[in-house]
């Protein structure tokens, strides 16, 4: 059935003649393939290859870019999910202790660290801060709430305690008021690692 042109308004002309004009441009850039010969593999389409052993570093990051959005998430929490041995345990174990105390009792490994960090400037630092830091932030922040809700449900009656036995300390010398503030400074540091 024939289509009749002049039914078609002009925005939808200008429109179809661009979709004409990209189909046109593509199936310019085609190339037939060759007729296959008996016992002869198909050819590739277009008729190119580059023979290439090492990728340039461009090329290298593109690629792990392209493959990190196509499954990076997906490839990660399938790694995450289904580790081998137990994480927290292995990061737990007396073997784990001991070999990162004899890392950190070696020299070049101090001095690596130290290295590393002075390749790194203040710009670097800011620019990954503000790409993924605050992201990063929140999504933690939020994960694990259950985490501070575990240490506010110990932090509060201890500084309740504390704060009760402040009040109850003189404070009309300057010295009275100063020990009162030492004692709280004091008390809150004893509770470092206990809550």
């Amino acid at each position: 059935m024939a289509i009749d042109l002049s039914l078609i308004s002009p925005e939808d002309q200008a429109r179809l003649d661009a979709a004409l004009a990209v189909q046109e441009e593509i199936l310019g850039k085609m190339t037939t393939k060759p007729e296959r010969q008996f016992g002869e593999p198909p050819q590739p389409n277009p008729l190119t290859i580059s023979i290439t052993r090492v990728p340039s570093a461009a090329d290298m990051a593109a690629k792990r870019k392209r493959v990190v959005e196509a499954v990076g998430r997906t490839n990660y929490l399938e790694g995450v999910q289904h580790p081998k041995v137990s994480p927290m345990g292995a990061a737990g174990s007396d073997q784990a202790q001991k070999n990162y105390a004899a890392q950190m009792a070696k020299s070049e490994v101090i001095k690596r660290r130290q290295d590393n960090l002075k390749g790194v400037t203040d710009n670097d630092w800011l620019g990954q801060i503000e790409l993924t830091g605050a992201d990063a932030y929140v999504s933690r922040t939020a994960a694990t709430q259950y985490k501070f809700e575990r240490f506010a449900q110990k932090y509060e009656p201890q500084l309740k305690a504390i704060l009760a036995q402040a009040d109850a300390m003189p404070t009309e010398s300057l010295d009275q008021r100063i020990a009162k503030s030492a004692f709280i400074q004091k008390q809150l540091a004893g509770l470092k690692g206990k809550v």
